[in-house]
């Protein structure tokens, strides 16, 4: 094996275990509690690489082993996470750390059991006549969020 085929199977190893292990945790430790368990988790896009922990964990049978019945309920463009969680279709979701925050301030019961990513996809732009050149240039002045959400 070269060194370039054993790097990505190293790396594709440690992003698989990145991705389900919070979840795994929290559901096992749940599962320690009650026994036999059901969750649905509702992802906020289509399947796809960055929800592969998840998958791969049901299939390779660990939520099994461990007591979980685990359903995985596909997001997209027209599947709410909030609204999947607010009428119990959902237990877990995934979602924005500030998409989660803005629900939290309106009344939604939620609790950040794992920040899956390094570093936020969330980018702020400003003109480059406005002088902004780091974040410490942004004290004192307005911004503003999207109101659209993206789930």
């Amino acid at each position: 094996m070269n060194f370039i085929t054993q790097a990505v199977r190293e790396l594709t190893s440690k992003m698989l275990v990145r991705l389900f292990y919070p979840l795994f945790i929290v559901c096992f430790t749940i599962t320690c509690h009650a026994g036999d368990l059901s969750a649905k988790v509702v992802v906020h896009w289509v399947p796809q690489a960055q929800f592969a922990g998840y998958y791969v964990a049901r299939d390779a049978g660990i939520y099994k082993k461990h007591g979980l019945d685990v359903k995985i309920l596909p997001g997209g463009p027209n599947v709410s996470v909030s609204d999947c969680m607010k009428s119990g279709k959902a237990d877990f979701g995934t979602t924005f750390l500030l998409n989660a925050t803005k629900l939290h301030a309106r009344g939604l019961p939620m609790v950040n059991i794992a920040q899956i990513s390094r570093r936020s996809a969330l980018m702020l732009v400003a003109k480059k006549s406005s002088g902004i050149r780091e974040h410490r240039d942004m004290n004192g002045k307005k911004n503003r969020y999207l109101q659209r959400r993206f789930q």
